[in-house]
């Protein structure tokens, strides 16, 4: 006799294997591509799964790996797909970090204008969470914004 074994179940244990091959990944030739199929795989998973959340978690994931690779064109593109989904899903505090991600790469690139844009509206976020961290983020954008103005 055969076990039957849910989808959802199938799908978990794919991304488990997802993420595992993901922290072998490591720079050198063939990394950027590497860690493209890694995190649409964990995005393509995740949106099997129904939690689009976690689809855009990975998605501002990919963003910052790309901006850490030295490819911030590639992680503008990924943080803007991750705060729309984050935005459509009334999700504050991710849409919160996907903006003050998108606006350090923005930066990279030149655009300082637009990076501040975003960097004001993650802080009008952030000033409605009161824990701890979420203050310390909003202190240190603030303070990048009163410099840049300064």
């Amino acid at each position: 006799m055969r076990a039957e074994v849910a989808p959802a179940t199938i799908a978990q244990l794919l991304l488990g294997v997802v993420v595992s091959l993901g922290g072998c990944n490591r720079p050198g030739p063939g990394s950027a591509e590497a860690l493209a199929g890694t995190v649409m795989a964990l995005a393509f998973i995740q949106r099997q799964l129904g939690d689009r959340s976690r689809e855009a978690m990975a998605l501002d994931g990919a963003g910052e790996a790309y901006r850490e690779l030295g490819q911030p064109d590639q992680a503008i593109a990924f943080h803007l797909r991750a705060a729309a989904v984050h935005r459509q899903l009334g999700d504050d505090w991710q849409l919160a970090l996907a903006l003050e991600h998108l606006a350090a790469a923005l930066i990279e690139v030149g655009r300082v204008e637009e990076a501040h844009r975003w960097w004001r509206e993650a802080v009008a976020l952030l000033s409605s969470f009161p824990d701890p961290r979420a203050q310390r983020l909003r202190r240190r954008v603030e303070s990048v914004l009163g410099e840049s103005a300064g």
